[in-house]
């Protein structure tokens, strides 16, 4: 396999969680990288939501570096959709791609792109095969919420105090009014620092059930 590098692209400048292209339809602000992501479909919204309310992630870009190869003599170039920058500090591309269009060729194509990325700057690519943005109307509806409502610095601090295994979001609310003066931000963001879990098949509402974690 003969390998071009794109002189712009992704051996041409640092790898960066803050590094985006122009291409977008979508505009996402990300609280955790502190840019507009530019994003180009649904599902790369959807997993951007998964990236920001994941208490494992530092940093993410959309669409950040190009990649270029060569193929059995043909020019191949592609930009994953995400580059992940963990709090253990590795890192990781994204690429999210409608099931029904993941063919044996689209596998085959990132496989290369992976050998690639892993043997040239130790970061693979991670391929996910998605049914489309309708089969997760639920979970967009609930990471959205939160990401839209937690603090990427919250003044509450839960190690400082009791609080119970199980309760619902409404009393949770209602609990941290003591605390702080964001009750309700507070409260989603101990969903997204994975102290509480909730049931993602139905839509979060005051009466959602949250459970500690490893309670």
């Amino acid at each position: 396999m003969a390998v071009k590098i794109n002189a712009r692209g992704f051996m041409g400048v640092k790898r960066s969680a803050n590094i985006h292209r122009d291409r977008y339809v979508i505009r996402f602000y990300s609280k955790k990288s502190d840019c507009a992501l530019q994003l180009e479909t649904y599902l790369e919204w959807l997993l951007a939501l998964r990236l920001e309310t994941n208490p494992n992630v530092e940093s993410y870009a959309a669409q950040p570096e190009s990649m270029h190869l060569e193929i059995l003599g043909k020019k191949c170039r592609y930009t994953p959709d995400f580059l992940v920058r963990y709090t253990d500090g590795s890192e990781r591309y994204f690429e999210i791609h409608h099931e029904k269009f993941t063919t044996p060729e689209y596998r085959r194509r990132i496989l290369d792109f992976n050998y690639y990325a892993t043997s040239t700057t130790s970061v693979g690519i991670e391929l996910i095969a998605s049914k489309g943005i309708e089969e997760h109307e639920v979970e967009f509806h609930n990471l959205k919420l939160l990401a839209d409502n937690y603090l990427l610095r919250p003044s509450f601090k839960p190690e400082q105090f009791t609080l119970p295994e199980t309760i619902t979001l409404g009393a949770l609310i209602e609990e941290l009014k003591a605390y702080t003066q964001y009750p309700s931000s507070e409260a989603y963001t101990l969903l997204t620092s994975g102290l509480y879990e909730y049931d993602n098949s139905i839509c979060i509402n005051a009466n959602s059930v949250l459970q500690r974690v490893g309670s």
